[in-house]
């Protein structure tokens, strides 16, 4: 597990060095290379996205239920892994994962999870769109929709603390079959 760490963290980095635009980025020929050699051709990888923050600032958008959803003090790195059967690990910067974003073409789920000012926990389930990231100021805005009548709040807060946001995969981060 160490090693496919190792080979995951290399591939994002060569896909930056490629460019988003090339036609196979490296990274997916290595994935790809993993998802065969063990197997699990018919299996489909996809990748989940983990990034935590000290806090979020959310300003309503034009639309009803959007906001423009402000992570501040973001960790380092973004921690993306893949569900059964291959248990593929990995991170990377919150400046790769912007760029990586750059060529999906659809939105996906996610959930934030903080602490409002009260101290009572908060999960919203969103729709993001394509982010922002400011490396001077360390943030990263997501215009985002409520789209999920269960989640606890009907709105985001203008303000949560201890941020985690789990996103779902991006349409060009699945390998192998479907």
């Amino acid at each position: 597990m160490k090693n496919l760490t190792k080979l995951l963290t290399i591939t994002v980095l060569s896909f930056i060095v490629i460019g988003a635009n090339a036609a196979v980025p490296a990274y997916v020929k290595q994935i790809q290379t993993y998802v065969h050699a063990n197997k699990a051709e018919e299996q489909k990888l996809s990748l989940l996205f983990v990034q935590q923050a000290k806090m979020v600032n959310a300003k309503s958008a034009a639309k009803t239920d959007c906001y423009n959803v402000t992570l501040s003090g973001l960790n380092d790195n973004l921690i993306f892994f893949s569900d059964r059967p291959q248990h593929v690990v990995g991170n990377l910067t919150t400046a790769e994962f912007e760029q990586l974003w750059q060529d999906n073409k659809e939105a996906p789920n996610a959930v934030l999870h903080g602490t409002d000012a009260q101290g009572k926990k908060v999960n919203i389930v969103l729709t993001l769109s394509l982010p922002t990231y400011n490396s001077k100021q360390n943030t990263m805005t997501y215009p985002a929709c409520i789209t999920d009548s269960a989640s606890e709040k009907t709105a985001v807060p203008s303000s949560l603390t201890n941020i985690t946001l789990f996103i779902d995969p991006l349409n060009h981060f699945m390998f192998g079959k479907a």
